[in-house]
């Protein structure tokens, strides 16, 4: 129970608020825990295509390295997460997204 709690909280800021209700209406516990990991980690998959795609448009940028090798360290934390779900962890890696985007789109001129 503390741990779907967790998750619940962890999921109000990523998840659409249609995917929760559809969630909170299945009436096992393990069920819904399952599906609250599954759409986090498939929010944070998505992320890490997307800065992977932006990332191989700007490979003229000059922190391009080090940033790639900061992306490649993302697909192995995921599978670290699908093993066993810690909420820092999980932290860890948007914090770690969200600092890639930054860099990528404030260098480009974008923001």
């Amino acid at each position: 129970m503390k741990e779907l709690k967790k998750l619940k909280s962890i999921s109000k800021d990523v998840i659409e608020k249609e995917h929760n209700k559809r969630i909170n209406s299945l009436c096992c516990l393990d069920d819904k825990k399952d599906a609250l990991k599954f759409l986090l980690l498939s929010h944070v998959k998505l992320k890490h295509l997307e800065l992977q795609d932006l990332l191989e448009e700007s490979k003229d940028h000059e922190d391009f390295h080090f940033l790639d090798l900061k992306s490649s360290l993302i697909p192995n934390k995921i599978m670290l997460l699908q093993q066993d779900f810690q909420e820092k962890d999980f932290k860890k890696i948007l914090v770690l997204l969200d600092e890639i985007e930054l860099r990528l789109l404030n260098n480009n001129g974008v923001i």
